[in-house]
């Protein structure tokens, strides 16, 4: 277990900043996987 950050702002922040990494990842990952089934749609 890593031991707590002395600053709570900074500790919150590294979180949101985690948090927003792995959404961006994930929406990513499910546009990549849609992308062939999208292919023909006209925009």
């Amino acid at each position: 277990m890593p031991t707590p950050a002395p600053n709570p702002l900074l500790a919150r922040l590294r979180f949101l900043g985690t948090l927003m990494l792995g959404a961006y990842l994930l929406i990513n990952l499910i546009l990549a996987a849609l992308a062939p089934v999208t292919a023909g749609w006209s925009t």
